[in-house]
């Protein structure tokens, strides 16, 4: 019997998972008949080397003689594939956890996450890596996948009640300047410690910067404050004049300024009140001062004291004639006038004496007093004396009058 030839090459490589068909399974031979393979058509192998054997039936048995071959295949390992999307933004201080680690996989296995489930990222754009392990690590290779993490800053979080109202005048302190915050970082107020602040509603800000400016972000936050007015008294300066004395330029003073104000601190026009006049009668008048006012302040207005005093005056004392006969009769005249800045026309009687000897009294007629007396020849020391009335103080004069 004749011995027929089989033609067989070594196939192609193939992949694990490819069933084996007529592209591997293609052996021919040199006369008809029947090709056995194994492993047969539709059988899997595994990855790695592969032999496929088969055995040829000659249709001419009786003059051929069967006949085999064998081919070595490669079998190689499929490849594993990752599904992962970008995963959704999260917020500094979220741990990593499925939500973010959710690769999977077209075959069983196993996932190794760098960063691993727990970490939790700084803030920025992250790079999140995935090893994949199949569990049929014969047939499959490994694959690895990454995906894109963004990571936003977390928020700061002030903490900052309206402060208790503050009377004007006290300057701002931690008392009032007290925000807190959720993290480390540092305060900027506006308006900053020290300030003193008008009165009325004022609002108070500050801005909050975190230690961690890399994961958290800048913050603001704002309060209120009442600022009450502080209580002021305005007083009338005392002040004094003499009776006639036109009134004098009234000024006033302020208790309870703060925070460097002074009666120039005030709005208005400061006015005076009072029932006192140039010729008021000595004594004391109230004088009520008004006129101003101040956001600031709450003001009293107390009334201040003007004393009215006498008024000086000065006699002038002569004789006429000066000299004069022997019993001729002579005018005595005491002029009393009122003396600057007094005004007015003195009232009562003077008094003339010589020696102290009551001579007489005359009555002032219009601030002239005068009497006529008869001296005998000599030297006569004469005085003249006012003494004075409501209005007026006193005064005295003298005059040497001779007689021959």
């Amino acid at each position: 019997k004749a011995t027929p030839t089989i033609t067989w090459s070594n196939p192609a490589n193939i992949v694990y998972g490819t069933a084996l068909s007529g592209s591997q399974l293609n052996a021919t031979a040199s006369v008809p008949g029947t090709f056995n393979y194994s492993p047969a058509a539709g059988t899997v192998l595994g990855a790695g080397p592969q032999t496929l054997e088969v055995t040829f039936t000659p249709d001419d048995a009786s003059n051929y003689n069967g006949a085999s071959a064998n081919v070595t295949l490669s079998v190689t390992k499929a490849a594993s594939t990752i599904s992962w999307s970008n995963p959704a933004n999260i917020v500094y201080g979220t741990a990593l956890s499925g939500s973010q680690l959710n690769a999977t996989a077209n075959v069983p296995g196993t996932f190794n996450y760098s960063p691993a489930a727990g970490t939790v990222l700084g803030a920025g754009p992250r790079t999140l890596e995935v090893t994949f392990t199949p569990d049929d690590a014969a047939n499959y290779n490994g694959a690895s996948a990454n995906v894109s993490l963004t990571v936003t800053k977390a928020a700061s979080t002030i903490t900052w009640s309206n402060p208790a109202g503050i009377v004007y005048g006290t300057p701002l302190s931690g008392t009032q300047l007290n925000a807190t915050a959720n993290v480390p970082g540092s305060f900027a107020y506006s308006w900053a410690a020290g300030t003193v602040l008008g009165a009325g509603t004022q609002n108070l800000s500050v801005t909050f910067t975190p230690t961690d400016e890399a994961n958290y972000n800048l913050s603001t936050a704002s309060v209120s404050i009442a600022i009450s007015p502080k209580a002021l008294s305005v007083q009338t300066d005392n002040a004094s004049k003499v009776y006639g004395e036109a009134l004098p330029a009234f000024t006033a003073s302020g208790s309870g300024f703060v925070n460097g104000d002074s009666m120039a601190s005030l709005s208005g026009t400061l006015t005076f009140t009072t029932s006192a006049t140039a010729t008021s009668a000595p004594g004391s008048y109230s004088v009520t001062p008004s006129g101003v006012s101040s956001a600031n302040y709450t003001i009293t207005f107390a009334a201040g004291t003007l004393t009215v005093n006498k008024a000086s005056t000065s006699l002038t004392f002569t004789t006429t004639p000066n000299p004069s006969n022997n019993n001729q009769t002579v005018q005595l005249r005491a002029v009393v006038a009122a003396v600057a800045p007094g005004a007015g026309t003195a009232t009562g009687t003077v008094e003339f004496r010589e020696n102290g000897t009551l001579l007489g009294t005359a009555t002032l007629v219009n601030g002239v007093a005068t009497m006529n007396k008869n001296f005998k020849r000599g030297t006569h020391p004469l005085t003249a004396t006012y003494a004075g009335n409501t209005n007026f103080t006193g005064s005295s004069g003298s005059v040497t009058h001779q007689t021959q």
